[in-house]
């Protein structure tokens, strides 16, 4: 009799520590959820310095540092996105060597290869002094959230830090990080992660569709305009855009 009591008592121990874990992993999960940022696309026409020929629209947006972490123009490069809309019948294609900036000094200057881009943010001096303020602790919570999704709250003016929960994501990145060091590594490691995840590649837009990406150009050249060169599949020919440079800050 008494070991029957023995057992239930354990049961019923065991029973409310495995209703309070699950408890926690509903709250986590819901929590994660609600962190996590739709991404909307405009069309490009709705884009203030847009420009259409026909049915091809393409814009451009800013980016601007979120406020917290890592700012892409401090680290050497000037990240813009490039949106194109195709609402006629024929598939169009875009791709980064067709597009161009022109300098304030009359300079034309051609997108940097994704591995360029990445290359110098991760090698400049912004990124050291990000990894200094997240292990000083200013960053905490936040300091991995303000490079992964940042091109993001660059655009749709969210919380960096809002994008990307404590550990909970990237394989718990946030977690247990300690020293300037390790949150180098990882911060370099998340900063490529990006460059590469968000950079516009070749593509082709079907009829009806809206796609974006960011190209990534030199930070430390006064840019005016964005020249840019679409074309319809199969025919050979071009459609030329030339849109005034957003201003990053």
């Amino acid at each position: 009799m008494t070991m029957v009591k023995v057992w239930t008592i354990k049961n019923r121990a065991m029973a409310m520590i495995s209703f309070v874990g699950l408890f926690f992993l509903l709250v986590t999960c819901a929590s994660t959820s609600q962190n996590i940022t739709p991404h909307v696309v405009q069309p490009a026409h709705q884009l203030p310095n847009s420009k259409t020929t026909g049915t091809i629209s393409v814009g451009a947006e800013a980016y601007s540092y979120p406020g917290k972490g890592l700012n892409y123009l401090k680290a050497g490069i000037h990240p813009l996105r490039v949106t194109i809309s195709n609402d006629g019948n024929t598939s169009v294609q875009i791709s980064p060597e067709s597009v161009l900036v022109h300098s304030t000094n009359g300079e034309l200057y051609m997108t940097y290869t994704p591995q360029e881009a990445a290359q110098l943010v991760t090698n400049s001096h912004a990124i050291e002094e990000a990894a200094k303020g997240a292990a000083s602790g200013a960053l905490t919570g936040a300091a991995i959230g303000s490079i992964v999704g940042l091109l993001t709250a660059a655009i749709f003016d969210v919380d960096p830090g809002s994008l990307v929960t404590t550990g909970a994501i990237y394989g718990g990145i946030a977690g247990g990080i300690q020293g300037v060091e390790a949150w180098l590594i990882k911060l370099r490691e998340a900063a490529q992660a990006e460059i590469n995840n968000k950079a516009l590649r070749r593509i082709i837009v079907p009829p009806g569709l809206t796609m974006s990406g960011w190209l990534f150009f030199p930070g430390n050249v006064s840019l005016d305009e964005l020249r840019i060169a679409v074309s319809p599949v199969g025919t050979g020919n071009f459609l030329s855009f030339r849109l005034p440079i957003p201003v990053s800050y």
